[in-house]
Formats: C-alpha cells, sequence, structure tokens
C-alpha cells in the first residue's frame, strides 16, 4: 500500500462512487463455485500450509520446554550451593521461557480457531493469479506480493474479486487490462483492482450493488484508487485476521 493510499479516508462501501442500488430490491448474492479440482488443490495446499505451521510451532513450544525442564534441575542442584542474588536470577530467565511459551501457545490457539470457523491461510499473490488465470473477456494481470498470508474465507474473497474485475471493465466498457495489485503492511492486506483504460459513465447499478454486498459479506473496506475517484479502480482492504 502507498502513502496516497493511506491518507485517502475509507469511506463506507455503500458511501463510495460506486452507484446506488436499483429500484426493485437487491440482486441475489450468489458465491461463485470453483471447480472441483481447483478447490481440492487449494484444500490440499491449505492443509500442508496448516501443518507445516504448527509442526513448526509445535517443535519450538517442545525446544522451550525442554530449556524449562533443564533450568529447573539446575534450580534444584543449585539451591544448596548458590547465593539468593544467583537463584532469583535463574528463576527470572526461566520465565522469560515460559513468556516465550505463552507466545507460541497464543500463535497455536489464534490460528486453531481460525481453521475451526472455515478459514484458511491464503499466499495472495499466488489467489489471485489463480483467480486471474480463470477470468474470460480480457487480460488480468497480478503484480505485488505479500510478506503474510491471509486469513479468512476464500470463496467470498474470489467471489468479491471477480465481481470487482466485472466491474472495473464495466467502468472500461471492457477496454484495457485489469491488474490485480497485493499488498500488506502493519498485518493489513489489499487488493487493488486497477486498468489501463479510461473510466466511462454508463455502470450497470446492479454490478455495483452485488461487489458492495460482498464486501460487506466479507467484512472488507472500500478506497478510491490512488489515482482518484474518478479512475476506474479501486482499493479493497481486507479484515485484519488478527481482530477477528
Amino acid at each position: 500500500m502507498t502513502d496516497a493510499d493511506t491518507e485517502v479516508p475509507t469511506t463506507a462501501v455503500g458511501d463510495y462512487v460506486l452507484p446506488k442500488p436499483p429500484r426493485g430490491g437487491e440482486v441475489p448474492l450468489t458465491i461463485a463455485a470453483t471447480s472441483s479440482a481447483s478447490a481440492s488443490l487449494r484444500r490440499a495446499e491449505a492443509a500442508r500450509q496448516l501443518g507445516a505451521r504448527s509442526l513448526a510451532l509445535v517443535e519450538c513450544q517442545q525446544q522451550f520446554l525442554a530449556e524449562v525442564r533443564e533450568r529447573l534441575e539446575g534450580l534444584d542442584i543449585a539451591i544448596a550451593e548458590d547465593s539468593r542474588a544467583r537463584l532469583k536470577g535463574a528463576v527470572r530467565a526461566t520465565v522469560e521461557v515460559l513468556d516465550w511459551c505463552d507466545a507460541v501457545q497464543r500463535d497455536l490457539q489464534r490460528e486453531t480457531q481460525f481453521a475451526c470457523q472455515g478459514w484458511l491461510p491464503h499466499d495472495l499473490a499466488s489467489f489471485c493469479a489463480e483467480l486471474a488465470a480463470a477470468q474470460t473477456g480480457g487480460q488480468v494481470l497480478v503484480a505485488g506480493t505479500t510478506a503474510t498470508a491471509w486469513w479468512g474465507d476464500g470463496a467470498v474473497l474470489a467471489t468479491l474479486l471477480a465481481a470487482g474485475i466485472e466491474l472495473v471493465r464495466e467502468r472500461t466498457s471492457g477496454q484495457g487490462a485489469v491488474l490485480l495489485e497485493v499488498a500488506d503492511a502493519e498485518g493489513v492486506h489489499t487488493v487493488r483492482i486497477a486498468s489501463s483504460a479510461d473510466a466511462v459513465e454508463d455502470v450497470d447499478p446492479a454490478s455495483a450493488t452485488r461487489f458492495r454486498a460482498l464486501a460487506d459479506r466479507l467484512g472488507a473496506a472500500v478506497m478510491p484508487d490512488r489515482l482518484g475517484v474518478a479512475a476506474p479502480g479501486m482499493v479493497v482492504r481486507l479484515p485484519a485476521s488478527a481482530a477477528e
């Protein structure tokens, strides 16, 4: 995310430059189904990431606990010989190791709770690349990287970004290429949906309504593109996993 993006006040999705909902009720909200092969591969990759992450945390916890045991055994021997000051120092050092154990425990609990909600860790660059490859009707490019995975509902995110691509195409009459630019800063993940073409005025309100409903469902915020509110693009700020 650039400084220009952060300087623009976040607006409610319904108040942003998107057209107002059409009269006669809301457009039905549906989540696009992914192919069974693609969904299976995504689940397998997510399971691999979850397993690798959990294994690393468990092994780290095991090392910390072994160190605590070693320190306590040393204390047991030192009680009869060492001074009070040295014993207090040894106790403080042992408590520090326990603090590290607490930190690992919090990470394990947090990520397990995410998994229990059906959330998966997503590499946004790979996620968007797969989404772009499945798009028809025009070129979709992907740029940027993220240092951390985003935890959330991948099906809703995929449908939201697909709706955003369609909305940007409508705002440019299908001209130019669409860009998905991912970034993360201070735990906040963003996807910028932009176009190489200029915006036009004629946009189907139903497309904007569907995009707005999907953003609300995911808990995402929509900000104007750094090129300004007149540009066809937008920045989608995903909900922070740590705050959920």
